[in-house]
């Protein structure tokens, strides 16, 4: 949190979560990145599981965005359990 001051309060039980609005922007970087567009609409936004950040741990998240349906799917990659946890979803419109 040094690096980032913002998430020293989004903090529940003394371990930082990932605020919302960071999903939305990664969405919209990765979109801006891959069409080289000015603008990027997102919508239907599903918020499906909090991001939690241990001090200390490195956290590794995916963005996939489809062609086919406009999709993005922010998530972590699988763990032990063989699942990857999907944190946040939704359509883009540029």
């Amino acid at each position: 949190t040094e690096d980032l001051p913002y998430l020293a309060d989004h903090r529940i039980q003394d371990t930082v979560v990932f605020p919302a609005a960071g999903y939305l922007e990664m969405a919209a970087q990765a979109v801006l990145r891959l069409t080289g567009g000015t603008t990027a609409v997102l919508a239907d936004v599903d918020l499906r599981k909090a991001l939690f950040l241990p001090d200390g741990e490195d956290r590794t998240v995916e963005v996939s965005l489809s062609l086919e349906n406009a999709a993005f799917t922010i998530a972590s990659p699988a763990g032990d359990d063989g699942e990857r946890a999907v944190h946040a979803g939704g359509i883009v419109r540029t």
